[in-house]
C-alpha cells in the first residue's frame, strides 16, 4: 500500500527558477529520506503508538533502531512532483493504516526539520542586522562626541541646520 503525504501548503517555500529550483527540490527530497530524519520518524510518537509496523522491531520494550532503520529506508520514498515546489512522501508496508502513519510522521518530521533550518537562517540574519545596528549606533555616538568637541573648541553656542 502506498499512502502519500503531500507538502503543499505546509510552510515549505521555494523560490528561484531553472537549475537552482531543481537543486533545491532534489536536496529537500534527499533530506526527507535521510538517515537522520528516518531515525526521528522511527521514534515519532505516532509511529510508536499507532502502528503495528513498529512491533517487528521491539525487543524487551526497546525499538531496535538499526533493524527498523533498514526497513524504513525501503518502506519510505520521496519524489518531486514535476514543475512544482512540492514532493510526495510515501510509505509502502503491509498495513495501509501503518503506511499512512509512517508517511504522515515522515512529513511531520521533515517539516519540523525544514522550519528549524529555515528559522536558524532567519535568526542568523537578525543577529547580523543587530550587529550592524550596534556598529552604526557606536559611529553615531562617536560623531556626536566629535561634533560636541568641535563646538566647544570653537566656542560655538548654537548650530542651525537647514535642509534643502
Amino acid at each position: 500500500t502506498t499512502i502519500a503525504g503531500e507538502l503543499d501548503g505546509q510552510g515549505v517555500n521555494a523560490s528561484g527558477s531553472g537549475d537552482e529550483f531543481e537543486i533545491f527540490i532534489a536536496t529537500e527530497v534527499a533530506r526527507a529520506t535521510s538517515e537522520d530524519l528516518l531515525r526521528r520518524v522511527i521514534n515519532a510518537p505516532a509511529v510508536r503508538t499507532q502502528t503495528t509496523w513498529v512491533n517487528d522491531f521491539v525487543e524487551n520494550g526497546v525499538i531496535n533502531a538499526t533493524e527498523a532503520l533498514k526497513e524504513i529506508e525501503d518502506a519510505l520514498n520521496a519524489r518531486a512532483i514535476n514543475q512544482t515546489a512540492n514532493f510526495i512522501i510515501s510509505a509502502r508496508v503491509r498495513n495501509a493504516e501503518d503506511a499512512a502513519v509512517l508517511a504522515g510522521a515522515a512529513r511531520d518530521v521533515y517539516l519540523e526539520d525544514y522550519r528549524s533550518r529555515h528559522n536558524a537562517g532567519v535568526r542568523e540574519g537578525i543577529r547580523q542586522l543587530e550587529g550592524q545596528i550596534g556598529a552604526l549606533n557606536e559611529q553615531l555616538a562617536e560623531l556626536d562626541t566629535q561634533m560636541t568637541n568641535l563646538l566647544r573648541e570653537n566656542r560655538i553656542q548654537s548650530v542651525t541646520t537647514v535642509y534643502p
